[in-house]
Order: structure tokens, then sequence, then C-alpha cells
């Protein structure tokens, strides 16, 4: 009777403790305990090994919390949450606690579609248990319509500019990414039904995460990054930005904590915003937009598209711009009210050879932040490329700045070469400058500015004069006159001032054989151009009316010759002048006689100028 006595109080005794856990039995998912949203329970590992599972039907898409606290000291426990997937129980996330402490607190949270989902506890090692105390294990459902979002194929399409609250809060190990973990990731879409610029932002971000925020399109069916926050290593709460330039198109902004080790049931803000702007996508000249050859605008350098990187350029903004010119001319293209944190690089391109080349630039090799610039090219019909860039590609900055681009017509533009040179009337008056440069007629050691080069020609001996005047103050202009002998430019005369000053007037008056010949006129060093203009004025004095009139025709024999010139016809009193080829005068005498000796001469080509009170003559003399 005693035995059977305490055999019965030992089965009340266990059969009560066990009984005061509700939820037995639920060692498995089979028979899990039915719980529900925002409830909080009391339960017990009341034998080593006991487990206990409950079941939740989650109502919509967000994060399901598991919280575990007041947990017995004795219990080291661990909380997972598992779902069916294809038949198969399958846990998608835990209290990632891999070795708990006794009595220590827990949480495991997963982000989730609507469903069922299981919860179980138990012992980490399956060798505790405490049958009068209990644990308290709350169940927390906070509904969030942007989830499940953890891959691109799963983003959140959102409106082009939008700001909500969100959280990197959670886990779910069937979208585990290989080396960066299965914490919670965001993945948003944007449809863009134009070009122009995505801007997205994170702020007020907890402390615990650091973030990283990035922009990716489609491209051969992959996910392909354009744009990224641009600092590898984020500090925890700190705010972030990205800006991509686009065309049309679905796109897709990333967020997730930059080590994958941080999560937080506080919110950030994002925002998102598009702002149009029919001049993108114009990345590469390829892309270059076209323009009026006239016009002003406001724009900005601003963003990055990677898909348009460039080799030790980065992948920051760029801007180019197209025009097509009707007519030879100057093109003028300026920037300013420059943002202060950019320090711009502006330039002209022409395509040659099927390549880009360059003709003209803003001449600042490193401009200052916030510099105005300008650059000017004188041209022939045909299309242009204007670029824009941040000169260290380490500067973007959505203030605009402005920039603008004017066409001068010149009929006599291009002439910057001999070869080139514009054919003008030899009794005329205009107004040109020294504007502007081309690269593609850079001449060694002269630098690539303005030069122009007129071609005249007559019939007639003429006496030659041109006159420069109203000349800028900052330009020493040189001005000189050659002949083509042999395929080689000669000079003839020039402007006898080897060192003009700023602003000087010019002149020179020569005597000249019928032919045809060459005007050129530049700066003097080469360092100085304005669209300010000069004039310039040439007339051609008729001598053989003069000649004719006055004196009988003179004849010089023999010509060529190895040595003594005779010549015919001469008035009494007569001079001459031997010029070379140079302009530069080798003899000069009155004729005693009607011989002059050219035996000392070296061989060659040279200007013989005979005159009195009454004529002047210009022959042209061989020496062999």
């Amino acid at each position: 009777m005693k035995n059977t006595l305490i055999t019965y109080l030992l089965l009340f005794s266990f059969t009560n403790t066990y009984c005061q856990d509700t939820f037995e039995p639920n060692e498995n998912a089979t028979n899990a305990a039915a719980i529900s949203c925002g409830n909080f329970y009391n339960a017990y590992i009341q034998t080593e090994g006991d487990q206990d599972w409950y079941v939740i039907d989650v109502p919509a898409s967000g994060a399901l919390s598991v919280i575990m606290n007041l947990v017995p000291r004795s219990l080291d426990l661990n909380v997972e949450i598992h779902q069916m997937i294809n038949g198969q129980l399958t846990i998608i996330a835990d209290d990632d606690e891999s070795n708990a402490g006794g009595g220590q607190d827990l949480i495991a949270t997963t982000f989730l579609e609507p469903g069922r989902y299981f919860i179980s506890v138990h012992d980490e090692n399956n060798n505790g248990s405490d049958d009068s105390e209990s644990y308290r294990i709350q169940f927390d459902c906070v509904e969030n319509g942007l989830e499940v979002n953890q891959t691109i194929e799963l983003a959140t399409e959102i409106p082009q500019d939008t700001c909500f609250d969100e959280n990197i809060w959670g886990e779910n190990e069937t979208f585990f990414i290989s080396n960066e973990g299965d914490d919670d990731q965001e993945w948003f879409k944007v449809n863009i039904h134009e070009s122009g610029v995505i801007n997205a932002e994170v702020f007020s971000v907890p402390t615990n995460l650091d973030l990283n925020l990035e922009i990716y399109t489609i491209e051969n069916n992959l996910p392909k990054r354009i744009a990224n926050d641009d600092d590898d290593n984020a500090g925890g709460g700190q705010d972030l930005v990205t800006t991509a330039f686009v065309d049309a198109g679905t796109y897709y902004i990333h967020i997730e904590d930059e080590n994958h080790n941080g999560t937080n049931k506080e919110t950030f803000t994002f925002c998102l915003s598009f702002l149009p702007n029919e001049l993108e996508v114009n990345q590469t000249i390829e892309l270059a937009t076209e323009i009026p050859q006239d016009t002003c605008f406001e724009e900005s350098i601003w963003g990055e598209n990677e898909l348009f990187f460039l080799s030790n350029e980065g992948d920051d903004d760029q801007e180019w711009y197209k025009i097509n010119i009707p007519e030879s001319g100057v093109i003028n293209a300026e920037v300013f009210s420059v943002p202060t944190n950019l320090d711009l690089n502006l330039e002209i391109y022409t395509i040659e050879n099927n390549l880009p080349k360059r003709i003209a630039n803003d001449d600042d090799d490193n401009a200052g932040g916030g510099q105005d610039l300008v650059t000017t090219a004188f041209v022939n019909a045909g299309t242009y490329y204007i670029h824009i860039e941040d000169e260290n590609h380490n500067g973007t900055n959505k203030e605009t700045f402005t920039f603008c681009l004017s066409f001068s017509p010149d009929a006599l533009e291009v002439n910057q070469k001999i070869e080139s040179a514009a054919a003008i009337p030899f009794d005329t008056c205009f107004r040109d400058n020294i504007w502007g440069e081309n690269e593609l007629y850079a001449t060694t050691n002269e630098g690539d500015d303005d030069q122009d080069w007129f071609k005249i020609e007559f019939n007639e001996p003429c006496s030659l004069k041109i006159e420069v005047t109203d000349v800028p103050a900052n330009l020493d202009l040189n001005l000189e006159v050659y002949e083509i002998v042999n395929n080689i430019p000669n000079l003839r005369a020039d402007d006898g001032d080897g060192n003009s000053g700023g602003g000087q007037a010019l002149a020179l008056s020569t005597d000249l054989e019928p032919g045809t010949y060459y005007i050129r006129i530049h700066d003097e060093n080469f360092n100085g151009t304005n669209e300010e203009q000069y004039n310039f004025c040439v007339s051609c004095e008729n001598l053989s009316s003069t000649t004719s009139a006055l004196q009988p025709e003179v004849t010089i024999f023999p010509n060529p010759t190895s040595g003594k010139l005779t010549v015919h016809g001469l008035d009494p009193n007569s001079k001459f002048i031997l010029f070379d080829l140079n302009g530069r005068k080798v003899i000069s005498g009155e004729f005693a006689s009607n011989t002059i000796d050219l035996s000392q001469l070296k061989s060659g080509v040279y200007w013989i100028n005979i005159s009195n009170e009454k004529f002047s003559i210009v022959k042209r003399i061989v020496k062999i």
C-alpha cells in the first residue's frame, strides 16, 4: 500500500508539473501549438530534449519577430523560424546566437509573405530543462507592403518620386546570397519614361547600420550596376546619396548593410526623385545631344553611369553636345556660374579618320573650382562636338552652371595655313580678328592660336601697301608678305618691327611683279586672342602704267645670269636695290654704267628694284 501511494504521488506530481504548460504536447511541427500575432505566452522546457513548436498564420507581407525573454538561467535556448517549402520544413531565420548563454534573452526576425510559419524553441545543447520556471515568448507581426524584396527579381515597384520609412531588419535564408549573408536587403524597381537623372538618398540611418546604396539596370539579362554612393566604407548611421543619368527604362535601387552583419527594427528614410533632362544620356561623343549653333541653357555635372566607364577617367557625368555648322566661321563655347566644387574642362572636337580629334580647349589645364571658362575654334562647315567634364572626375553637383554656345559666320575662315589662305581683292578694307584656335592646324613652336592668311593676285607690276589698325591692346601683331617659289613659302616683306607692342598699328609697302602673294597676320608670340576686331586694308598701285608713260621699257639680260647683268633703257640718275627672297637688301647703288656685277652672290632667286624720280620697277633675277 505504501509503495502504491508513493507511485501515485510521483505520477500526480509529474503530470501536474507537465500540464502547467498548456501548449504541450507540441514537440514537432505536426502538433505545433497555434498562436497569433501580437500576443505573448509563457511556456516551459520541462524535460531534457523537450522542444516547443508553434504555428502562426501571418496575414500580410512584412516582418515576423519572435522575442524570447524571462529565460530561466538554466537554459540557453535556440529560436528558429521555419517555412514549408516544396513539402520540406525549411529554416528561414534564427536568433543568430550560436552559443547563447544561460538565461539569455533572444530574438529572431524574418521578412516574409502572407502564409503559415512554424517556430521552434529548444535548449541549445538539448541538455537543459526547467519545469518550475517558464520562458516568455512574444510574436510581433509588422506589416510592410514592400516586402519580400530581397532579390532584384522580387524588387518592389515604387513611384519615381517618393519618400518613405524602411528598415534593414531580419533575415530569410531562402534568399541566401554567396558571401553576403542572409540579412535583409531592399530592392526597389522604378520605371522611367524619359531621359534624366535618378537621385536616391537614405538618411536618419540607425547608428549600427553602415548602408550601401546602388542603382542597377538589366544588361544582357544580367544585373549591371550603374551608380553607387561612392563610399566603400560608410560609417554607422551615415547618410548616403547616389545619382545616375539615365534614358527611359526600368531601373533598380539596392539597399543593404555594407558588411551584412547589422539589422535594426528602427527605420531610416529612403527618398527617390527623378529630374527630367532631355539632354541626357550624352556621356560619350557617339551619344552627343544635338543642339542649335546659338543657344544658352542650364546644365549640371551630376551623377554617374558605370555603363559608360572611361579608362582612367572615372564614371562621373560628362556632357557631349553636337552642332552642325553650315558655313565657315567661329564657334564660341562658354561655361559660367560654375559650382565651387567643380573644376571644369571645356573642349571642342571634330571627327577625323573616324576618330575624335580635339581642335580647341579652354587653355587652362588646372582650372580652379567654380572657375568660368571659354573656348573658341575657327571652323569650316561641318559637324562639331562640345565636351564638358569635371577636370579630375571627382566632383558632381546638383547645382547647375550656365552653358552658352554661339557661332559667328566668317567667309574668310578657315585660313590658318598658307595652303588655305582666303582669297581677297588687291584693293579692299575689312575687319577681322585673331580669335580662337584649331589644333588641326597646329604649327611647330607656334601654338595653335588663330592666324590669318590672305591670298592676292595681280597681273601688272604693283606697289603693294598694307595697313593694320585698331589693333586690340592685348595683341602684338606681326604682318608679312610671302611668295611661293619652288613650292616653298619665301618671305618678301614684313612690317619691319620685330617686337611690336600690344595694340600697335602696322604697315608695309613693297613693289611686286605680277603674280600670287600671301599676307600673314598673327599674334607675335602666339599667346593672345581677342574677339575684338582689327582693321585690315590692302591696296595695289599699278606700276606698269607709270613706267610706260614716263620711261621706255627696261630690259635686263642675261637672266638667268652667272655674273654680270646688263640693263638697257635706263634714265640718267637711276638707282637699284637687290633683295633676296626673305626681303633682305643684298646690294644697292647707282648705275655708273649699264651693268651690275652679281658674281659674288650665291645662286638663287633675287628681286631688283630700279627707280629714279620718275619711275620704279621690280624685276625677278635668277643667279646661277
